[in-house]
């Protein structure tokens, strides 16, 4: 889970600086928002994979229920933070949500699962 987290979070990087290059200060503003938005969501599910590992070595029959919660905290909390950066403080849209797209991208890139 550490390379997908630096993973992501060179792509961040990359989206935040070419944001800046073609959009300035704003542009990177509101990329670096979105991508700390998909990084921070990644940290939740890794929060709530342990927990449920930790639930399955001890015998515990709420492995679901732990997963499910987890599943819905990281919705809850994309859906306000993506409220919150394009409602409440006006950051621009494409480079937010194109870095969060590019984020989220990590999650397919195979060969950071081998550690």
């Amino acid at each position: 889970m550490q390379s997908f987290l630096w993973a992501q979070t060179l792509l961040i990087l990359a989206g935040t600086v070419f944001s800046y290059y073609y959009m300035g200060d704003f542009g990177a503003q509101s990329a670096a928002y979105g991508g700390g938005i998909a990084l921070f969501s990644s940290l939740i599910l890794m929060r709530r994979t342990k927990r449920a590992m930790r639930s399955v070595e001890k015998g515990s029959p709420q492995v679901m229920g732990l997963l499910y919660i987890g599943v819905i905290q990281r919705y809850v909390f994309v859906l306000l933070g993506l409220g919150v950066g394009l409602g409440l403080l006006k950051l621009n849209a494409k480079p937010l949500l194109i870095v969060f797209g590019i984020a989220q991208l990590a999650y397919f890139m195979p060969w950071l699962g081998k550690e």
